[in-house]
């Protein structure tokens, strides 16, 4: 089990990505080491230091966390799970209290934010039907002359009558003033409605996501990671199914991906980071 924790920890557990701490859990470090000291740790983990602030950012960001580039991290997982768990934190936690944090944060806040519906005018009804039966036009002359090569005069009659329907319909249109316009605008106007209302359930989901002050998207995500461990059952216990460890309890198994990466990452490393997520609670307020 130990030897697999902090590979839980760096590669597996998402749980903070979606609200708790694994986006913390990306380097091995504090902020104060010296640079050496610090190129050398990212050495070991087979990424780079630009790497692994990016893994954090776009963990906190976006909701997951980035796990490649951490092919090394089999070298490092005999270090003391608890003062490593600490160390990764304390690096999260100033990483995202950067300023660069800061403004990649509200970079991605306004990139994700949904775009208003627009309200459809008469005058862009009319160009959206003269485009659209101008094209009708240029197809149904083709299969007039289809008809005409094939001398089916069927086929022929039927063109040109449709041909003709849409001409006419076309001057209509390009008049301003016809029935056709005034329905489409009902039904823009419909669709507008729909799109608004819509537009507003996003735009509140939005705000309540990625609020604009990024110290409460960090407090979301701890405050996340608090609910999703709080009732790890770390003395579970499991059993082997056609290769695979599965837990005896079935209520287990049903559990979230993240509770039970959770379980396999350890009562040590996960008590540790709820205690550092509470103060850092605490401190957010």
């Amino acid at each position: 089990m130990e030897q697999r924790i902090l590979k839980v920890i760096l590669i597996q557990l998402k749980i903070m990505a979606i609200g708790c701490f694994a986006v913390m859990a990306l380097v091995l470090t504090t902020a104060f080491r010296p640079e050496k000291e610090l190129n050398d740790f990212w050495k070991q983990l087979g990424i780079t230091k630009e790497e692994g602030d990016d893994k954090i950012t776009e963990g906190f960001l976006r909701g997951y966390l980035l796990s490649y580039g951490t092919s090394s991290i089999k070298n490092i997982v005999e270090c003391d799970k608890v003062a490593m768990t600490k160390s990764l934190l304390s690096y999260c936690k100033h990483h995202v209290n950067s300023e660069e944090f800061r403004r990649e944060y509200m970079e991605y806040r306004k990139k994700v934010k949904p775009v208003a519906p627009s309200i459809i005018t008469k005058d862009q009804v009319r160009k959206e039907l003269l485009i659209s039966f101008e094209e009708a036009i240029t197809n149904q002359q083709s299969t007039v002359n289809m008809a005409i090569t094939m001398k089916n005069e069927e086929m022929k009659k039927s063109a040109e009558k449709s041909l003709a329907q849409s001409r006419k319909t076309l001057e209509e249109v390009n008049s301003g003033n016809c029935k056709l316009i005034t329905e489409q605008l009902i039904y823009a106007d419909m669709r507008y409605k729909s799109e608004l209302e819509k537009f507003q359930v996003h735009i509140c989901d939005w705000e309540n996501n990625y609020p604009a002050d990024s110290r409460q998207l960090i407090k979301k995500r701890l405050t996340r990671f608090l609910d999703v461990t709080k009732d790890i059952d770390f003395n579970a216990t499991v059993k082997e199914v056609n290769g695979k460890k599965i837990f005896t309890n079935p209520s287990y198994e049903r559990k979230s991906a993240e509770w039970k990466m959770g379980y396999r990452a350890g009562k040590d490393v996960v008590q540790t980071a709820r205690t550092f997520a509470t103060q850092w609670i605490k401190e957010l307020q």
